[in-house]
Order: structure tokens, then C-alpha cells, then sequence
């Protein structure tokens, strides 16, 4: 069984929420553009190594994708990466940072295309976290 770690996900949605982005500009299409640190443009999961700078990294090897630090985990896709962290699964994991994966009759919040603000991605985040504890209780 998968747990979800809720405490992780309240703290992404609040920082895209009401946070200083690490980037320049939120782009729901791309974890990182620029260089290899924090470049000019990143989505939510780009944002992981800001809001959890223990726990994620920009990976050098790949021109700044945003991955886990721990052990092997770091040459893991982002969103493989995301699943693990946050403890969801993948079709989850689609939903809340992928354009075009949202499943809302499952999952709350609404389809948001590439063009999704923080904002948006932010409150489906808060609509995920409220079904996965309102399913828990």
C-alpha cells in the first residue's frame, strides 16, 4: 500500500501558492530550463529542489532535471522521482504535474493544459490532498 505524504504536498502547494519561485517563471511543461542549477523557467516538480533542498537536486548529468539525492534514486525521471517522494502513484502523479493528465472524477481540481499557472497546479494539489483525507478517515 502507498502512503501518501500529505505534509509533503501541502508544503509544494503552498509555496506555488503564496511562495518565491526558485525560477524566473512557472512553466507547467518543463521541470527545468536554462542551466543546471535553477534556470529561467520550471513547473511544480521543477520547484522540489527549492522547497525540499535536502531531498531533491538538480542532476548536472542532465542538464538540471530535478531528481531525488538519495542513493540511486537521483538517475530516476523526475516524476518517477515525484511518485516516490510524495508517495503516489502514477496515474497520481499525471494528475497533479503532468498537462493534460488530470482525472478530476477521481482526484478533484480541474484539466489544466500546458499553459496551467501556479495557481492552478496549486489549488488541484489542495483538491488531491482533500479527497486522499477525506478517503482516509
Amino acid at each position: 500500500m502507498i502512503v501518501v505524504r500529505i505534509a509533503r504536498l501541502r508544503k509544494l502547494a503552498a509555496h506555488l501558492m503564496h511562495g518565491k519561485l526558485g525560477h524566473d517563471r512557472f512553466d507547467f511543461w518543463s521541470f527545468n530550463t536554462g542551466n543546471q542549477k535553477c534556470g529561467t523557467a520550471g513547473c511544480a516538480i521543477g520547484e522540489c529542489p527549492i522547497v525540499f533542498p535536502s531531498d531533491w537536486m538538480f542532476e548536472k548529468l542532465w542538464y538540471g532535471t530535478p531528481v531525488l539525492r538519495r542513493g540511486n534514486m537521483r538517475n530516476l525521471h523526475p516524476f518517477i522521482s515525484a511518485e516516490v517522494f510524495f508517495g503516489i502513484t502514477a496515474e497520481e502523479c499525471g494528475h497533479l504535474f503532468n498537462p493534460g493528465f488530470q482525472i478530476p472524477a477521481l482526484y478533484g481540481g480541474k484539466r489544466l493544459g500546458g499553459k496551467a499557472t501556479r495557481y492552478k497546479v496549486a489549488h488541484n494539489i489542495d483538491e488531491f490532498i482533500k479527497i486522499k483525507t477525506k478517503n482516509n478517515k
